[in-house]
């Protein structure tokens, strides 16, 4: 009996394992897509109004997407030290300690926008801005086409590995 109830524990942990795994590749591909809309925001802020990039910052950590928020909330959070520390580091600093979950190339390129910002003309802020946002959508698109394969794969791994694991210790 305990045995039975052992493999079922088991067998219950990998279904566990699948539906958190699959959960974390939801939760990242709905990230890419609400940074990459922020961005676009921040860009028509930037290009068609006067405010300032502190305000756009404030503006984004507050009403930005969920997900992506604590991007902004930090960068917004280290904006006092600006005369001690030029703006791209402490945007790339964000990018860097951010809970976005974004790969080594998302984030060296979000991280690397902040060179571009409040330095050089409107246009190519905006272009910079545009350049991020692309790589970020098509990073949740390429996510959402392979979603059905890794969704599937999550719960054949789960399940196999459990199941493994059940017959090896019975």
């Amino acid at each position: 009996m305990s045995k039975l109830l052992g493999a079922l524990l088991v067998l219950a942990g990998g279904l566990i394992w699948a539906l958190l795994s699959v959960e974390t590749g939801r939760k990242r591909m709905e990230c890419l897509t609400q940074l990459a809309s922020d961005l676009e925001r921040l860009s028509c802020e930037l290009d068609t109004g006067d405010r300032p990039l502190p305000e756009l910052i404030h503006m984004l950590s507050e009403n930005g997407g969920v997900q992506s928020r604590d991007f902004f909330v930090r960068l917004e959070n280290s904006l006092w030290r600006m005369g001690d520390v030029e703006f791209r580091s402490l945007w790339r600093e964000a990018a860097e300690r951010c809970s976005v979950p974004l790969n080594r190339t998302e984030r060296y390129a979000l991280g690397n926008l902040g060179a571009f910002l409040g330095r050089y003309s409107r246009q190519r802020q905006t272009e910079a801005i545009a350049e991020c946002g692309k790589l970020l959508k098509k990073s949740a698109q390429e996510m959402r086409d392979q979603w059905p394969n890794r969704t599937r794969l999550s719960f054949g791994l789960g399940a196999g590995g459990a199941l493994m694991i059940v017959l090896a210790l019975l």
